[in-house]
């Protein structure tokens, strides 16, 4: 197999570990112990929501397996920027909580309108706060912040992390890992952030790294919706 078909099978694996880690908890909490109907009821709801988000997820990874093709189906919409990023951050917060993490949430109240795929987003922020909570120095603060200016929309996730003896760029790298967390390797595979530039450049954006200080800053850049 090519090297690139190997790095779309890591990057595919990787992608659907969550939600079906997602999905094998629920339906294990719902057969933990008899209930009600309403009660299953309930577990079969968010059972039916992440086998939906699936289906969009394997579609989006299919299409991203044909970047830079001229039939590549990439949907290019007006999204709203902020709700996306709401929703997505919403199951990290109890991992935040349990390391002691504290969440600034300064998108601001209103919409943010860019033009992306919300699929591909959704790709883009499981990422972004999956390295932010995993990576913090524990009791450490993750800041999120929206800005809408002039032909972009920009959306900025930083947290402090350890010092980086490589160039922060280098993350974006296939299979690179921090050398401190080289013991996270079996959760982290490196890939999540390859995907995610690949994501964000194959809807017309951008995604950017820097070290602030102590903080390390991700920041995805969209082109705004007129």
């Amino acid at each position: 197999i090519r090297d690139r078909e190997k790095d779309f099978i890591r990057h595919a694996a990787h992608e659907l570990r969550t939600p079906i880690a997602g999905l094998r908890a629920t339906t294990d909490l719902a057969l933990s112990q008899p209930r009600d109907a309403a009660a299953y009821a309930g577990h079969l709801a968010t059972c039916q929501k992440t086998a939906v988000e699936l289906g969009e997820l394997v579609k989006r990874l299919s299409a991203l397996a044909r970047i830079g093709q001229p039939s590549s189906p990439v949907s290019r919409e007006t999204v709203d920027v902020a709700a996306v990023a709401r929703e997505c951050l919403d199951p990290f917060r109890q991992r935040a909580a349990d390391r002691g993490l504290r969440i600034e949430d300064g998108i601001g109240a209103g919409p943010l309108s860019a033009i992306g795929d919300p699929a591909l987003l959704r790709i883009i922020f499981n990422n972004l706060f999956d390295n932010a909570v995993s990576y913090s120095k524990e009791g450490g603060l993750i800041r999120i912040t929206g800005l809408g200016d002039g032909d972009e929309v920009r959306v900025a996730v930083s947290n402090p992390a350890e010092a980086l003896s490589e160039e922060p760029s280098r993350l974006f790298e296939p299979l690179f890992r921090r050398e401190s967390s080289r013991h996270d390797a079996e959760s982290h595979l490196g890939i999540g952030l390859t995907l995610s530039l690949e994501a964000a450049r194959s809807i017309g954006g951008d995604l950017r790294v820097c070290c602030l200080g102590d903080d390390l800053e991700f920041t995805l850049v969209l082109p705004v919706a007129r």
